[in-house]
């Protein structure tokens, strides 16, 4: 992958935003897929997307910790409005997409 990575306004259509927190410029430089936050915390790295179906606040407590660069909501799976909130006050992008955790981060692993 390309050590400057994608910027978060190139993500595909089927990336929905949910939250107006974002910062055009900054890059995604990979992704984690993690749904064990205390995993995330572990092996997540500065920039990369979290891909997880959880759509809860402690999510974006780690993201923010992690300085991962957004989350990313597989599935469908609900987003907790105190989530959304979480995510616009830590200025974090919040995406939510119908594809599968292993469907999002493969756009991810077919980057240059």
């Amino acid at each position: 992958m390309n050590p400057c990575g994608i910027a978060i306004t190139s993500l595909p259509p089927c990336f929905v935003p949910l939250t107006a927190a974002h910062n055009p410029h900054r890059a995604i430089t990979g992704a984690y897929v993690g749904d064990l936050l205390s995993r995330v915390l572990a092996g997540a790295k500065e920039g990369q997307a979290l891909i997880t179906v959880l759509g809860h606040a402690n999510v974006v407590a780690v993201a923010s910790h992690k300085n991962l660069s957004c989350i990313i909501v597989t599935e469908g799976a609900p987003v907790a409005p105190v989530a959304l909130e979480a995510a616009e006050r830590e200025g974090i992008p919040l995406f939510s997409t119908g594809l599968t955790n292993y469907e999002a981060a493969s756009f991810f692993a077919k980057l240059p």
